[in-house]
Formats: structure tokens, sequence, C-alpha cells
């Protein structure tokens, strides 16, 4: 008998999470489970794509921090969809859908950690706590979130679940045709301030004194787009950095670029590094979160200290000089993340998960 899924998520833009979300749909068994999508805020054109795939799509509209008739009409909904299993990919996605779930809904809910979540602060792993608690499964997209996660709400880590993203196969990018090029550096992802853009700009600006003329493109919108523009011009860098905006497709940028960079606070397992690493480009990223589960450091791309723009500008200068350990890394990066490229292994993971939590069993309990 089909089962009923509802997946949840605060947004929908383009995002990694969102993507994942993409991803899995495409890919889950249709005999087993009936999907339905709701989300709260911001669509993108990932909506009309599940459309177009017959996946049922909700937006219930969240106005305020705390909104009753929001609350109202998602009770209704739950009342109304009776779904079997519900999985939720946003923190406050969580914390709704499992209060509505407690009040009219039956359904086995599985939480998630796409995280590290440095900026939790105590009433957000309070909360955390609290919907772990009623969930059947916690999916966690790496180990270093997991055991994160669990060491901050006191938990055992095998209470989690870790189920890697996946990354669809891009086409290799080719170092023979750069070679006479600019060097370019790629940052793809939101600007947001957990991305540390600043250390990147550092570490430009280092290149830049140093007599390399390498140019940066920065491929994302967010919050943070004005303060890189003031930093942008305070540097000097105006010809150095290029902002592109949003990009429905990154191809082109992974194409040209030289070396993709992430400087992140703090990773769960990147999207955009996995891509990059998909289309063989070797990767420079921050020492944290997830970023060690993909990248071997000297093998399968470089890490470095986090927030370190000597240490960073060190790695590039070192790469660009040498078209052949760019190759090297590349071509094992590519080997490597040949893996992942599989999104249906990703959805049988899940779909087990899902009836692993419709099997008979006790009641789901906290354990130190």
């Amino acid at each position: 008998m089909c089962k009923r899924l509802l997946i949840v998520t605060d947004e929908m833009e383009r995002g990694g999470t969102q993507r994942q979300i993409l991803e899995m749909l495409r890919h889950l068994d249709t005999e087993a489970f009936e999907a339905e999508l709701l989300y709260f805020r911001m669509s993108s054109p990932w909506v009309d794509e599940l459309r177009a795939r017959g996946v049922r799509v909700t937006r219930i509209d969240k106005r305020h921090r705390l909104d009753p008739l929001f609350l109202f009409r998602l009770c209704r909904f739950l009342r109304r969809g009776r779904f079997d299993v519900i999985h939720a990919f946003a923190f406050s996605a969580e914390v709704w859908i499992c209060l509505a779930n407690l009040l009219v809904g039956h359904a086995r809910l599985v939480s998630s950690v796409r995280g590290m979540y440095l900026w939790y602060g105590g009433l957000q792993w309070t909360l955390k706590r609290w919907v772990t608690r009623h969930s059947a499964a916690v999916v966690a997209n790496s180990h270093a979130g997991a055991e994160y996660a669990a060491l901050q709400m006191g938990l055992r880590k095998n209470r989690f679940d870790v189920v890697y993203n996946s990354v669809p196969p891009l086409p290799a990018t080719r170092e023979a045709a750069k070679r006479r090029a600019a060097p370019r550096l790629l940052f793809v992802g939101r600007l947001d301030p957990v991305k540390n853009l600043s250390c990147l700009l550092r570490a430009v600006e280092r290149l830049r004194a140093s007599g390399c003329n390498a140019v940066l493109d920065l491929v994302g919108e967010g919050a943070e787009r004005a303060p890189l523009e003031r930093e942008i011009r305070q540097r000097g860098l105006g010809s150095a950095v290029v902002l592109h905006g949003e990009q429905a497709a990154v191809d082109r940028f992974l194409a040209r670029a030289h070396l993709f960079v992430l400087c992140s606070h703090c990773e769960g397992l990147s999207n955009a590094v996995m891509e990059a690493m998909s289309a063989g480009l070797p990767v420079v990223a921050s020492n944290v979160g997830g970023n060690a589960e993909l990248i071997a450091h000297g093998r399968t791309g470089l890490l470095f200290p986090p927030d370190d723009d000597e240490a960073l500008a060190a790695l590039l200068q070192e790469l660009l000089a040498s078209p052949a350990r760019r190759k090297a890394l590349g071509v094992a990066a590519r080997e490597f993340i040949g893996g992942f490229q599989d999104g249906r292994h990703m959805s049988r993971q899940l779909s087990g998960i899902y009836e692993r939590c419709l099997a008979p069993q006790p009641g789901w309990q906290l354990e130190r």
C-alpha cells in the first residue's frame, strides 16, 4: 500500500537543502510513497519543476514569528492530508510541523541536521531537543553535523542516520583551455555571514599584492551583498571581484574557473563543493564540518584553518602556479565524488528510514 509522505521546508528558494529535496523527489519510489511538498515562503522555478513532475506542492504563508493563524492553517492541512511520514528539512519547519502533528496528526516525524548550527543559542537547542524527542528518526547529512548535534543535545550519535547529499554528474572542466586565461577563482552559494566571504576577499587582496592577477567570481545572492560590495570598494578590488548574482546554472562558471574556494565558518555537507568536485575542479576549503568528509587534504583538494586568509592565499598561489597539481587534484576529486552521483541511492536510503519509522516499534526515547 502506498504511504503518504510530506516533505516540509521553510522556503523553496534555490539553496543546498532545496536542491537535495528536489533530487530526492526526482528519484523517490512512487509505488512506495506518494509525496507532497509543503513550504512557507520564497518560491523558485524548482517548485514549478516538482509540480510538472506530478508532485503536489502547497504553500502556507507564515507572516510573523508567532502566528496563530498560520498554526491553524497548518493543523487543518495535516488533518486533511492524513500523512504517514513527515520529513522536516529546516529548523522552523521542524518546530511548527512537530507542534501541529502533536495537536492533530498521527504521522511519524523525521527531523534533520543539515549543518553545524554553531549560531544556535540555548533556546534553539532546547527546541531542537524537543523536536528530536518527538521524532522517530533524525537524518544528518554529515558525520560532523551528527556528532556536534548529539553533543549539544546530550544524545548518542547512533540516534542519527547519516545520509550524504547527492550531486548530479557534471561535464569535466578542461585545464588545458585555461592556461592562457587570467586565473579565476570561484565561489558559489548564498551571500551569507556564515560563508565568511570577507576571508576570501582578504586572500584575493594578498594575491593581487603579490602580483597575481586572479579574478574572483562570486555566484549567488543574499543578505551580505551590500556589505560585500562596500568591502570590495574599500579594499580596491573592483577589478578583481565580479558579483554575478543568482544563476540558474553554474556549469559555465565551473568550466572557466581554475579553483573553487569555500571559506565558511561552518558547513554540513556543501552541495557547491560537491558540484565543483563533480566537474573535476580542484577545491580549497576551510577545515570545518563536513568539508573534511569530502576533501582528503593533498589528495582530493586542500583544506586550510578557518578564517586564516594568509594560509588560504598561500594555497591559492601554490595551485595557481601549478597546472599539473590542479589537474591531479581535480581528477582525484571527480573520481571520489562519483560515489555520490546516484540520486536513487540517497532516495533509497531515505525511503528505508521512512519504512523503519512506520514499522511497529517502542516509543522514541532520548538516551544519554
